[in-house]
C-alpha cells in the first residue's frame, strides 16, 4: 500500500514539475493540498521527492500558491537538510522567492544550518539530543533552566510584581529563526515532560509545564499576527 501511495506522490508532482506553467484547475488544486497532506504523514524518500517537485514546478503568478501556507507548515517539521532543499528550490522561482513567508522560512533555516555544530546539550530536564529543531530544544534548555524554582535566589525585599517569566518568554521569541518550528519543539517538550515528571520535583515538573504552555500559546499568537501583517502588506 505504501509503495502504491508513493508511486501516486512521485507520478503526480513530477508531471507538476514538467509543465511550463502549471494552471491547476479547482479539483487540481483540491489533489495538490491532499498530496502536501500525504507528504506530511510520511518521512519516506518519495514524500521528500515530491515535496521537492512541487517546490521546483515553475509557477509563473502568486495566485497559483494558494497551497503555500500549508507547504511551509510542512517543512517547519522536516529534517533541516531535507526541509533546506525545497526552499532553496522555492527561492530559485522569481515568483516563490517574492513571498514574504518563504524569504523568512528560508533564511531562517539558512542562518540556524550556517551556525554549525552546537556544543554539547546540556538538558535540565534530560530531554535527548536530536537532530530535528535542535536549534529550538537548545533554545528551550536555556528556558527550563531559567524557569527551574531551584536556581531561584530572589531576595525577600525584592518582592515580584506580575510574572516574572513575561521578559523571558519574550526575549526566546524574539531569539528563534522560525516560531513554527519552535512552536513543534515546546509540544514536544510538554510531551517528554508529561511522560517523565516523576523523575523532578514536583513543584520544579508543575512550574515547567505551565512555562511551557504560555510560551505555547504566545507562539502561537505570535505566528497569527505574522499571517495577519503578511496579509496586510499584501505578501
Amino acid at each position: 500500500m505504501q509503495n502504491i501511495q508513493d508511486e501516486v506522490l512521485l507520478d503526480w508532482t513530477a508531471a507538476l514539475a514538467r509543465e511550463a506553467s502549471p494552471a491547476l484547475s479547482t479539483e487540481e488544486r483540491e489533489q495538490l493540498v491532499q498530496i502536501i497532506r500525504l507528504c506530511a504523514e510520511s518521512q519516506s524518500a518519495a514524500a521528500d521527492q515530491a515535496l521537492y517537485n512541487i517546490a521546483r514546478a515553475n509557477w509563473t503568478a502568486e495566485d497559483q500558491c494558494e497551497w503555500l501556507a500549508g507547504y511551509l507548515h510542512v517543512m517547519a517539521a522536516r529534517p533541516e537538510h531535507r526541509a533546506f532543499a525545497c526552499l532553496e528550490a522555492l527561492m530559485m522561482n522569481p515568483v516563490t522567492a517574492e513571498i514574504g513567508d518563504v524569504r523568512r522560512a528560508y533564511h531562517g533555516l539558512l542562518n540556524l544550518m550556517a551556525a554549525g555544530a552546537r556544543p554539547a546539550r546540556r538538558s535540565p530536564d534530560g530531554f535527548p539530543d536530536t537532530v530535528q529543531r535542535a536549534a529550538e530544544h537548545a533554545l528551550l534548555d536555556e528556558f527550563l533552566e531559567a524557569c527551574n524554582p531551584a536556581n531561584w535566589h530572589q531576595s525577600p525585599s525584592l518582592p515580584t510584581i506580575g510574572d516574572p517569566m513575561t521578559m523571558l518568554r519574550s526575549a526566546l521569541l524574539s531569539t528563534a529563526a522560525d516560531v513554527d518550528r519552535l512552536t513543534l519543539a515546546i509540544e514536544e517538550r510538554a510531551a517528554w515532560l508529561k511522560r517523565h515528571r516523576r523523575r523532578f520535583a514536583a513543584d520544579t515538573a508543575l512550574f515547567w509545564r505551565v512555562e511551557l504552555k504560555k510560551l505555547a500559546s504566545e507562539a502561537h499568537d505570535s505566528l497569527h499576527e505574522a499571517e495577519r501583517i503578511s496579509q496586510r502588506a499584501g505578501l
